[in-house]
């Protein structure tokens, strides 16, 4: 396969590399300031402590977002006839929560990149486990179906949901739209999952939650 990077592309992947040794750095060094100095720091002092570790953190979040957003040109496309509803129940099982399905459709045979599918699966599902109210426990439900030649599969659940003019804008890397004390991320998992979809003629879209939380559909392939 002939590499099509440019000299741009590989400037990148250099800097990602080398710019993770001094955030890993900033991070240990202010943990071994508040160990080492607990007692002469005052709260205001540790406060401040804090922010430079969830800076560093933070940073790393999107470091690597970006590493895992670019590394798609890289990977490459690899068309199968696979079954969705496999793909989806491994997903499911590795979770991290207890997820609801119905995966019942037996014309579940498409034609797709398998890797590409499971990226865009577990951002998906990730982020719907993710996005609930304080206190409360993710309510995820998983389907899948075949829908003007495709197979869809939806993710729906009943979190904190996001407003119809915003479904376009949660595609852009980096942009967090709930707040960061609240939620922690780079706002690079939709905009990798779309990517890798699209790379292989699928889609991942928002739709009608009809009512409470969100609803995501990942399109995929050509179903056979």
């Amino acid at each position: 396969m002939t590499d099509k990077r440019t000299a741009g592309d590989l400037d990148l992947g250099r800097m990602l590399h080398d710019l993770k040794a001094p955030v890993r750095s900033m991070r240990a060094f202010a943990e071994a300031l508040g160990e080492d100095y607990a007692e002469k720091l005052d709260a205001e002092g540790r406060e401040y402590l804090g922010f430079i570790i969830s800076g560093a953190d933070d940073l790393r979040a999107k470091i690597e977002g970006i590493s895992a957003y670019c590394k798609l040109d890289d990977q490459p496309v690899q068309i199968a006839s696979v079954d969705a509803v496999s793909i989806v129940a491994e997903a499911i099982e590795v979770a991290p929560a207890t997820l609801s399905e119905d995966l019942e459709d037996q014309s579940s045979i498409v034609e797709t990149d398998s890797a590409r599918l499971r990226i865009a699966l577990d951002a998906v599902i990730g982020n719907a486990v993710k996005f609930i109210s304080p206190d409360s426990r993710p309510e995820v439900m998983v389907s899948v179906r075949v829908a003007g030649g495709s197979v869809v599969i939806a993710i729906s659940d009943k979190g904190i949901g996001l407003a119809e003019k915003d479904w376009e804008r949660a595609f852009e890397p980096f942009v967090c739209l709930n707040p960061a004390d609240e939620f922690s991320g780079a706002g690079m998992g939709l905009p990798i999952a779309r990517r890798a979809m699209r790379q292989i003629g699928g889609d991942v879209r928002f739709v009608d939650a009809g009512g409470n939380g969100a609803a995501v559909e990942i399109v995929v392939g050509t179903a056979a």
